[in-house]
């Protein structure tokens, strides 16, 4: 008898726990779907609060996309100004959704507005750290900052480290774009795992508030659907980019892969993973690539950015001899990029961080790199006084353009393993031990990146510089000053002692100026300034008299005459000049000569 009711007991005891686990399982998915999908009611006591954002999209000179989420559907308003306290104009959408997207309009480019979110009758988000800064003129040059994060929507506290990290080192100086390179929501980019793994970690700090997301997928941004060509998936439904040349470029016509401006830099954005009419990115033959080729073509910015996911040379958690996807993108697409003298590559995948020299015409296996034959330059770019650091250089109008640095930035959310080789041969250096991600700052012609490690500090730096080491010869009149600047971004010591970038200068004789950028010593511009006498003669002569001026041979001079009472017969532009004077009888011509 004990032992048929103990039997029973058992039984269940067995089925309440298989109970209490089923309601568990219940209740997460139930939670997931919540977060994925809120519930709406039309009882009018529920408050609308907001869920997801603010997160900003489509930055331009004169508009932008501000994105966020509520609870309940409700309609959009967007108040905003050039003041907090003066949020004095206003963007409205009255359709009642939970999705919303309100664009600005006529804004005034490179200039910092703030703003608040909400609904026509309350405002749900809004304080001083709420603003944006339009962009500036397309091709224009200004200080630009991005920071770029792979791989780093895992909800681990590694994410939320790297996020504190950078925001301490930036200490609120502002960031004007955010890259992400992919494997933005962790394991497979459901919606649910964009918001508790994406969204919510970056809510906590003020980046996603003030900087323009533009994004690139990753392979887990895709395992939520079996076809890799379907752009109906989370990723696509969360971002809004461009795709038809909206911020400059050329349209794309698919949120798949898109192209933007920002200053004088253009940005690519390429598809690593997913397909386009069946063909992926390495398919040279297909749209992507195409679109690419054609886009590279029409580029007129002084930089050229390029980011996707797999990155072509990694021996991290990722191996680019032995996984075909990164063989292939190394095989056919980096001789594309290399023939239009593309400047940075940035990619995850890896979780690890490997950063190359400048380099170019590597399309091999690991084992074929050669330093000598495929680094454009020796130097490490640190660019920081030490031996073998200058900056890596390339000069537009120069066969000397060649080159490209390649980055993997994988672990602004978690680190992995890597491969017995690491870093990749091709790689200057990398790290699989400290998480963290990529500043990049661009100042006119002047690059620097710093990889920022989890904890705050620098692990590498590079720089490179374009059209520098200038050698150049400039005329200058008698008695005028002139203006001369460097042709870089940094420190510098004249031949005359200064040390700002700019000197006015007044030589009564020919001149050689030389400034170098300070105790570096890496760069060096030389300026020729030639000094020409100033000119001017009165003659009287008769009718129908030819008189001839001649002035001294000055390099690189051209003679711009002045004639008063006469005409130029031959020789303007020249060493000499014949003039005859127009009127009858005698009279004079008064011949005055510039440069």
């Amino acid at each position: 008898m004990t032992t048929y009711h103990s039997k029973y007991i058992q039984q269940f005891c067995c089925i309440v726990i298989l109970w209490l686990l089923w309601s568990l399982l219940v209740t997460d998915v139930g939670l997931q779907q919540a977060t994925a999908m809120p519930t709406t009611s039309n009882s009018t006591n529920d408050s609308v609060i907001v869920t997801r954002g603010s997160y900003l999209q489509m930055l331009t000179d004169t508009s932008i996309i501000i994105r966020w989420r509520t609870n309940l559907p409700a309609d959009s308003k967007v108040s905003y100004g050039n003041t907090i306290d003066n949020l004095a104009w206003t963007s409205n959408d009255t359709a009642l959704v939970i999705e919303h997207s309100v664009a600005l309009n006529g804004l005034q480019a490179n200039t910092k507005y703030y703003y608040a979110i909400g609904t026509s009758t309350d405002t749900l988000q809004s304080d001083s750290s709420y603003y944006f800064i339009t962009a500036p003129p397309i091709g224009s040059k200004k200080p630009t900052r991005i920071w770029a994060t792979g791989d780093c929507g895992t909800g681990y506290t590694t994410q939320t480290n790297v996020l504190n990290a950078y925001q301490n080192y930036t200490n609120g100086q502002y960031t004007d774009l955010w890259l992400l390179l992919g494997d933005n929501a962790y394991n497979s980019g459901h919606d649910w795992e964009y918001q508790s793994k994406f969204f919510e970690p970056y809510m906590q700090g003020y980046l996603m508030r003030q900087t323009t997301i533009f994004p690139t997928p990753g392979n887990h941004d895709y395992y939520n659907t079996t076809d890799q060509n379907s752009t109906d998936t989370p990723y696509f439904q969360n971002f809004t980019v461009p795709t038809q040349s909206e911020i400059g470029g050329v349209a794309s016509g698919t949120e798949a892969y898109y192209s933007f401006d920002y200053a004088n830099i253009h940005f690519i954005s390429l598809n690593s993973y997913g397909k386009v009419n069946g063909l992926m990115m390495h398919d040279t033959i297909g749209a992507q690539i195409e679109w690419l080729k054609s886009d590279l073509e029409n580029n007129q910015q002084q930089w050229t950015v390029l980011y996707w996911h797999h990155p072509p040379y990694t021996m991290g958690s990722h191996n680019s001899d032995t996984e075909l996807d990164l063989v292939y993108i190394r095989e056919r697409v980096i001789p594309i990029l290399d023939r239009y003298k593309v400047d940075l590559v940035l990619c995850g995948h890896s979780h690890c961080y490997e950063r190359s020299k400048l380099m170019h015409g590597h399309y091999g296996m690991e084992e074929t790199f050669d330093s000598y034959i495929h680094n454009a330059s020796h130097s490490s770019g640190a660019y920081n006084n030490t031996p073998e650091s200058c900056p890596y250089i390339k000069n537009a109008n120069s066969s000397s353009n060649e080159g490209i640095v390649y980055v993997v930035a994988g672990s602004a959310g978690k680190l992995s393993g890597t491969q017995g080789l690491f870093p990749h041969n091709a790689m200057y250096l990398g790290t699989a031990a400290v998480a963290g991600s990529l500043l990049i700052e661009v100042d006119g012609n002047r690059l620097d990146a710093k990889f920022i490690t989890d904890t705050g500090t620098v692990y590498d730096q590079f720089t490179m510089m374009k059209d520098v080491n200038i050698s150049t010869d400039t005329l200058l009149c008698q008695g005028n000053s002139l203006v001369l600047s460097a042709s870089w971004e940094g420190d510098y010591l004249w031949s005359n002692g200064s040390t700002a970038q700019s000197i006015t200068v007044s030589p009564t004789s020919p001149t050689v100026y030389s400034v170098i950028d300070g105790a570096n010593n890496c760069l060096i511009d030389n300026i020729h300034v030639n000094v020409a006498p100033s000119l001017f003669a009165t003659s009287t002569v008769c009718h129908n008299e030819m008189r001839q001026y001649s002035t001294p041979s000055i390099p690189n001079a051209t003679y711009q005459w002045t004639i008063t009472g006469g005409t130029i017969v031959s020789g303007q532009g020249t060493n000499t000049v014949d003039v005859l004077w127009n009127g009858n009888g005698s009279g004079s011509v008064s011949v005055t000569m510039s440069y």
